[in-house]
Formats: structure tokens, C-alpha cells, sequence
């Protein structure tokens, strides 16, 4: 298990800086926030420590923010450091996977087969490995649903609260948790009244908990929904959002949003930082097995209800059918990342429909080995499959996907080298959203460290100080110009004008030659 887990860190680890290339701009969003915390008390937009962030009008769950700005207050900041929390939530799942699937399942070896999947499937690496607030979610769902059978399995008052606390934890992780986590509960309840499980005098363990951090976001949605006043309570701000999601939910989109919400969970999205097409999301080998646990699933459950029995499988059933319900009624387009909660019960379910073939095939044959060349085949399969993925990922994907979509590169050393040289403080032009793929103040905010008091005291007309957030249409001779290599109309533009290139890793600087 330890040679396992080391392999894990490697596979989260190995090249996090630079793949994926660049940062998304939400992850750099998130990025400034957390600095902004860490240093100053306050996001971007000088709230002292909300409990939901802005962004950038239409809000973005803080629990990712806070976790950075935390490692700020240790380390400098890096790209790695930005996304390392994914990576420390991932080991979490990784450890709490294999001892939940261990003891529902009764065997370490199944546990063991859980850890090896979440290791290699592509959509567990991919998601661990970027900074966007959303996927916290399935992580946290895998300590949500362990308490909670904890609590139902030992009805004792600690796991009551712990399953509180950690529900209450998960709404911080992605807004969409607000209606999966409660549909979610709902179904619990149902089920524990069903099967006899429910200690009434326990429920305040849960419910208080959960109620105070639930609290803050509630007040939040109150004060967007009925255009009140933004508050601080204590320190914390309750933020108003200027373009605030609420409504992002309807009956009419069932039909059309089922094959998208089938797609982005077992084949693939349309978002290449999600998925790859060639590769599905949990490699197509494992199709048979999910569809085999989810109908067993079912079956459990529905004997569950019938006979008053509480089977631990279904909490993963449930949890998947709560976030498969919110898939339908979304009036955005669904996609991997915004279904991101339900793919931790989905590779439950996957070890389930095995466990099935395995317990079938072990009453039919008496024989071990027919077992084991099964294993020996399914882990060859999957090796070889996460072979091809790994290389394609780590080493072809940054080429072969540039520029990719909502991605762009910061650019600290660039403007390090500018000012040592600009003693004359000449205006500088820096990019500021080549291909619509991102916000050009958030990267420069970013790269330049700057205060976000003194940014919002400073800044007119998108220009801080002697810097301009946005090229020019026409070439100014004296001024400096920080442009990305693949900005080619600009590149174009410039070619014709005497300057000296000066290159760098994602950018060229163009330094003036002055008489």
C-alpha cells in the first residue's frame, strides 16, 4: 500500500507546475484572492475574508482560496503552491476510498483496487492537478458519505457531528453543492427512518454544525436573491455579486441535458482541461463495470427499503443519483467539472459491479485461478491504458493543446526584467485577452504581486501607474511591450518597428532603442 500511495504522489506531483500549461483564469482568480488573504485580510475587491468569493461577477466557492491562502502564509507563492491543495484533498480520498471500500466491502484487497483506480483513471488525475474551486467537491463528498456511514453504522453522537461538520465543509467546496448536498441528505433521512437507523437525540449533532456554516452562505443567498446590502458579520464578508447565478435551474432542460450528463460522466466533455476524448473520462474499460454497479446498486437499495436493512453501498447510489438529478435540471450545458461530485460514488460503484463478478465467479468455480487470471487481465488493461495516458498527458498534451482554452501564463520575470531596465518609467502594454482567454488585470494583478489596496486606489481606465493592461492598436516607439509568442497579429504588427526582442519562456519583451 505505502509503494501504492508513493506512486499516487507522483502521478499529482510529477511536472504540477507546468501541466496543465498555464493557469486558467479562474484558477488564477482564486490565485490573486488567496494571495490577497494571505497578505492583506482582504479579496480583491477589498472584502475582508467573504465567505464566497466574486471573481469575477459571478461568484466562486472559497474553501479552495483559503486552503492557499493558509500555504501563503508558509511558503512564497508558486504555481505548484496554488495547486497543491488538489493534491492534499486527493490523498485524502485517496486514504479515506481504500477504508471506506475495505470495511463496506470486507476485503483490503477491494479497498486496494480502489486506490489503484483512483490513481490511474485520467479524470482523477486531471482534476487533482488545477486549482479550480469546483473540484473540491468530489473530494469532500468522500469524507461526507464516510461519516455519515459512520454515523448510521455506530449511531454514535461523534460521527453525528462529524457528518455535520464535514456537510457543512462541502458548501464552501462548489456552489452547486447547495442543491445536491440537501437532495442528497433528504434521500438519507428517508432511508434511516426506513431501515430504523436514525437516533433522534443525535440529530442536533448533525444539525448545529451544519447549521452555522450553512448559515453564511444562506444570508448570502438571501441578500443576491432580494438585492440587499452586502454585510460583515464578525470580521467576515457576506458579499452582493453582480452577476449572480441563482436561477441556474430548470424542468425544461431534462431531455436535452440527459446525453450531455451520461457524456460528461463516462465518455468525455467538451473541455480539453476536463477530458480527453481518446481516453474517456474513467478509460472505456470501466463502462461495463459502473453500468453493472449502478443496476446493482439499485437492486441493493430497493431491497434496502423493502426490507428495512441498511446497506452501505446505497449511500454511493445516492449520492451519484443527487448529483445526476442536478445534471438535468441545469440550464448551463453540463460538463465534467460541474458534475466533478459524482465521480468519487461512480469508481465505488465500479469496484462494486467487480466485487459482483467476483463473488459469481468464486460460488460457480471452485478453482482460484480463473479469478486471478481475471485480475491479472483487468490490471494488465488498465496499466497499459494509463501507460498511453500518462505519456500523452505529461509530455504531449501541453504541446498538442496550446492555446488552450481559458489558459494564459503570468508573467512575473517579465516585468522583473522591465522594471530593472525601465529607469525612465516609460509606459509599459502588457496582454490582456488574446483569443478571449482570459482576464488581462487578473494575470497582471498576479504576476506583479501588486497590493489590492493600492491596485484599486491606482488603477484608470485598465492602466496602474506606468503599466497598460491591453496592446495597442498602433505601435508607440517609446514604450515597452510584454506579448505573448502566439499573439501573432500583434507580433506581426510590432515586426516593422525597431525594438529589441528580449525572449522568454511564454512571452516576448520588446525594449525600446532610445536615442
Amino acid at each position: 500500500m505505502v509503494l501504492l500511495f508513493v506512486g499516487f504522489l507522483f502521478t499529482r506531483l510529477f511536472l504540477l507546475d507546468q501541466v496543465p500549461f498555464g493557469l486558467h483564469v479562474d484558477e488564477a482568480g482564486m490565485a490573486y484572492d488567496a494571495y490577497s488573504l494571505a497578505h492583506f485580510g482582504v479579496d480583491r475587491y477589498l472584502n475582508s475574508y467573504p465567505v464566497y468569493l466574486i471573481n469575477f461577477g459571478g461568484g466562486q466557492s472559497a474553501l479552495y482560496a483559503y486552503s492557499v491562502a493558509f500555504l501563503l502564509k508558509f511558503f512564497d507563492y508558486s504555481t505548484f503552491i496554488i495547486r497543491l491543495p488538489g493534491v492534499i484533498l486527493s490523498s485524502i480520498t485517496f486514504i479515506m476510498g481504500y477504508v471506506t471500500v475495505s470495511v463496506i466491502l470486507n476485503s483490503k484487497k477491494f479497498g486496494f483496487f480502489f486506490s489503484f483506480l483512483f490513481t490511474i483513471l485520467p479524470y482523477f488525475v486531471m482534476q487533482s492537478r488545477f486549482g479550480l474551486d469546483c473540484n473540491m467537491m468530489m473530494g469532500m463528498s468522500s469524507v461526507v458519505i464516510y461519516f455519515i456511514y459512520k454515523m448510521i453504522q455506530t449511531q454514535s453522537s461523534k460521527y453525528y457531528f462529524f457528518a455535520g461538520l464535514f456537510s457543512g465543509l462541502m458548501l464552501y467546496t462548489y456552489a452547486l453543492s447547495f442543491l445536491v448536498l440537501p437532495i442528497f441528505l433528504l434521500f438519507v433521512l428517508m432511508l434511516m427512518i426506513r431501515t430504523k437507523t436514525l437516533v433522534l437525540k443525535n440529530s442536533l449533532y448533525f444539525i448545529i454544525p451544519l447549521f452555522i456554516l450553512a448559515l453564511p452562505l444562506l444570508l448570502m443567498v438571501m441578500i443576491n436573491s432580494f438585492d440587499l446590502n452586502q454585510m460583515v458579520i464578525l470580521g467576515f464578508t457576506i458579499p452582493k455579486l453582480p452577476n449572480y447565478r441563482g436561477s441556474g435551474f430548470t424542468l425544461s432542460n431534462i431531455t436535452f441535458n440527459l446525453k450531455y450528463v451520461i457524456k460528461s460522466v463516462f465518455m468525455y466533455d467538451q473541455l480539453t482541461y476536463n477530458t480527453f476524448i481518446r481516453f474517456y473520462t474513467l478509460f472505456k474499460i470501466s463502462i461495463p463495470f459502473a453500468l453493472l454497479g449502478i443496476i446493482k446498486g439499485l437492486i441493493n437499495l430497493i431491497k434496502s427499503i423493502k426490507h428495512k436493512q441498511f446497506n452501505p453501498i446505497t449511500l454511493f447510489w445516492l449520492f451519484a443519483f443527487a448529483e445526476f438529478i442536478l445534471g438535468l435540471i441545469m440550464i448551463e450545458q453540463p460538463n465534467s467539472n460541474k458534475l466533478n461530485g459524482i465521480f468519487y460514488s461512480i469508481l465505488v460503484l465500479i469496484l462494486y459491479g467487480f466485487y459482483w463478478i467476483n463473488n459469481t465467479l468464486k460460488t460457480k468455480f471452485k478453482s482460484k485461478n480463473i479469478l486471478i487470471g481475471l485480475y491479472v487481465i483487468t490490471v494488465s488493461l488498465y496499466l497499459i491504458h494509463f501507460i498511453i495516458f500518462a505519456n500523452y498527458y505529461y509530455f504531449e498534451y501541453k504541446y498538442d493543446i496550446y492555446p488552450q482554452t481559458l489558459f494564459t501564463h503570468t508573467y512575473s520575470d517579465e516585468l522583473e526584467y522591465v522594471d530593472s531596465i525601465n529607469t525612465n518609467e516609460l509606459t509599459v502594454y502588457t496582454e490582456s485577452n488574446i483569443h478571449s482567454n482570459y482576464q488581462g488585470d487578473i494575470f497582471y494583478r498576479l504576476s506583479a504581486k501588486v497590493s489590492p489596496y493600492d491596485y484599486n486606489r491606482y488603477v484608470k481606465d485598465n492602466t496602474y501607474k506606468n503599466v497598460v493592461i491591453g496592446l495597442p492598436d498602433t505601435i508607440e516607439k517609446n514604450a515597452y511591450y510584454i506579448v505573448l509568442k502566439i499573439n501573432s497579429a500583434f507580433l506581426e504588427l510590432i515586426k516593422y518597428e525597431s525594438f529589441n526582442r528580449i525572449e522568454f519562456e511564454n512571452y516576448y519583451v520588446f525594449e525600446p532603442i532610445l536615442n
